[in-house]
């Protein structure tokens, strides 16, 4: 009997050492993943009330901005005992298939920059499923114009404008700061043709004084190679992206190529150069720009590499001087994290907006 408890045991000790030595082995090789995922699964959470009590100021809420879609409209907070304030323009995230005006990054922006001094507009869009690229891209730079134009309407200051986006809303404000009064212009805004030429609104990168991307998915074709360097395990990675395989139509197998109705691994660089960001700023941004740009990045970032943050702070810094760009390493904070929208955090964007309004 003692002898069988004695081989029981050394079978449990057994299973128990081969299970140690893979988790160790994982661990080994997988380290940064692990820590990754540790970060992600512990970052802070910040808790929105469901209903909005602000009574700060006049709320303006779903105002159209084009006859092209019920999608295009946006979501103002205009602040009351501030003349004419400064306009933040946020532009939500959520992978060009999900979310709205109202996502939780948007609100958690909105509710601290009103009480701020800053009058907000977040943009909605149309989504992938609704128009494919660059239709997004149109309504956001539709409704920048809409906004520039209509300042005296709702009581802010067009001419002092900031423009915010996370993640794939990273890649529409960028577009939007980076591309001139004739690229991506098909959309028109509401009231446009009753406009004159001096207040239509045109001119998208004189009217934005701040860029602002947070984690911004900047350039799609690097993002295996940067992957690869970083070094973190893909099958964790496709886990922590399941919700945007979910949101994706039978037949198409990345959101770029959904987005482009196209396969994007069989695109040739022409035919891909309409869509890569890396071309407007190389092509429109200038030294003598009126333009500074604030970039942040969480370090356990599980979705966009934080490569692309860095390669855009290099690119942009590289034109218009490190003193009009920063770029900002959030510790241990993953995708969308909700410590990326600290109060610590957003004041930091506070003081780069009001040095470079």
């Amino acid at each position: 009997m003692n002898e069988k408890k004695r081989k029981a045991g050394r079978v449990v000790w057994s299973i128990l050492l081969i299970v140690v030595i893979a988790a160790a082995a994982i661990l080994g090789i997988w380290h940064k993943t692990t820590a990754a995922v540790f970060h992600n699964l512990t970052q802070p959470h910040i808790r929105v009330p469901e209903t909005d009590d602000w009574s700060g100021g006049e709320s303006y809420l779903k105002v159209p901005y084009s006859d092209v879609s019920k999608s295009d409209y946006v979501d103002l907070y205009v602040p009351s005992g501030v003349k004419n304030p400064p306009l933040l323009i946020l532009v939500h995230g959520g992978g060009f298939v999900t979310n709205d005006s109202q996502s939780k990054q948007a609100v958690l922006m909105y509710r601290y920059f009103r009480d701020h001094g800053y009058a907000c507009a977040s943009v909605n869009y149309r989504l992938a499923q609704e128009a494919p690229f660059p239709g997004a891209v149109e309504d956001v730079k539709a409704c920048i114009r809409f906004l520039r134009a209509n300042g005296d309407t709702y009581g802010y200051d067009s001419k002092r404008m900031a423009l915010f986006g996370e993640s794939a809303g990273g890649y529409l404000a960028i577009a939007a700061a980076m591309t001139n009064d004739e690229e991506f212009d098909s959309v028109s805004y509401i009231g446009e043709e009753d406009k004159d030429d001096s207040v239509s609104g045109k001119g998208v990168n004189p009217a934005i004084r701040v860029l602002i991307d947070y984690y911004g998915d900047v350039d799609f074709t690097s993002l295996d190679s940067q992957w690869k360097e970083i070094g973190y395990s893909s099958i964790v990675r496709k886990i922590a992206n399941g919700w945007i395989d979910s949101a994706l139509p039978n037949g198409y197998t990345d959101i770029h190529s959904f987005w482009l109705r196209k396969d994007v691994s069989k695109m040739s660089k022409e035919e891909l150069a309409p869509m890569l960001l890396n071309n407007y700023i190389d092509e429109n941004l200038r030294q003598d720009s009126d333009l500074s740009v604030y970039i942040s990045h969480g370090d356990a970032d599980l979705t966009v590499p934080i490569t692309q943050s860095q390669n855009l702070y290099s690119k942009v810094s590289g034109i218009i001087g490190t003193g009009r760009t920063k770029l900002n390493i959030v510790r241990n904070a993953g995708h969308a994290g909700d410590g990326m929208y600290s109060d610590r955090e957003l004041e930091k964007m506070d003081q780069f907006i009001q040095a470079h309004m």
